[in-house]
């Protein structure tokens, strides 16, 4: 089956109706449980990631300064860290 759809695939996954290719993030949590197990160890680098945007004349705001550092050093720890 194909999946447009990351936590569809994975709950597919874990009912026994195939294998799933997902990014680790995503899969983090079935894995962590024993939900899933990884078939290979194996995994390949991406690029993408995520954006912070705002309107230039924004960032010198405290409180949006605040978020914008909140919401890096959030994005910056690994799944299931507080």
């Amino acid at each position: 089956p194909m999946f447009h759809d990351a936590d569809l695939m994975l709950n597919a996954a874990v009912g026994g109706h195939g294998i799933a290719l997902a990014r680790d993030i995503l899969a983090d949590y079935d894995l962590t449980t024993g939900r899933l197990v990884r078939l290979f160890d194996l995994s390949i680098p991406s690029d993408s990631g995520y954006r912070v945007v705002y309107l230039a004349n924004a960032k010198p705001r405290a409180d949006v300064a605040t978020f914008i550092n909140w919401i890096v050093a959030t994005a910056r720890q690994p799944v299931g860290e507080p």
